[in-house]
């Protein structure tokens, strides 16, 4: 199975008012793992280590020279993306920023390629949650929430949107949809 799913009935934890909801837990831990697994028999793969997010802060690595990884790196990516769009939302951005670099693709690439993977070995277990209360359907409202780096990529400036939307009520929150998109022009303040 790609992903599994559970769905049990919880009571609320003693000092709060008595309710009852149910917890939905879509988890893919095997496949993110079987992802983790097929990079890492690649040759020219680095060793996985332990790191707590997919992002590299200040690579060291220049992007003028090629990646070695740049055939592998397509297949393992888009495997990442299905995860990813599935019930990770947390990788969605990582995977939207190599995906742009498959025709182009560098040193620097190779190592951002290794931190997602080390990412997805060491935080497998994540899960994506929904809890479901029993609430009235004129409770529950849609909510968006959005937002943006300005200029986040260093190559084009260009900015990364994300969008997280919700069904949410009193006892009810349920993600619905989420994404990553860069922008298509370059913004020269938050307000553009």
């Amino acid at each position: 199975d790609v992903c599994s799913s559970d769905l049990e009935r919880v009571t609320s934890t003693p000092g709060s008012p008595a309710r009852s909801y149910k917890v939905l837990r879509h988890k893919m831990r095997e496949y993110l793992l079987d992802c983790a697994s097929a990079y890492e028999k690649l040759p020219g793969a680095t060793p996985l280590k332990k790191v707590t997010t997919p992002f590299i802060e200040n690579p060291s690595v220049s992007d003028d020279e090629e990646g070695e990884l740049a055939e592998a790196s397509m297949s393992l990516v888009m495997r990442v993306l299905y995860a990813a769009r599935l019930a990770r939302p947390d990788l969605m951005k990582a995977v939207q920023a190599l995906s742009q670099r498959f025709s182009i693709w560098s040193a620097l690439q190779d190592v951002k390629l290794a931190q997602l993977m080390s990412y997805l070995k060491w935080n497998a277990d994540f899960v994506l949650t929904s809890y479901f209360g029993n609430d009235k359907p004129q409770d529950l409202k849609l909510q968006l929430f959005c937002d943006a780096d300005l200029g986040g990529c260093p190559v084009t400036a260009r900015s990364t949107s994300g969008v997280w939307l919700i069904l949410s009520g009193p006892n009810t929150c349920v993600p619905i949809s989420w994404c990553s998109k860069r922008q298509t022009a370059v913004s020269h303040s938050t307000s553009e």
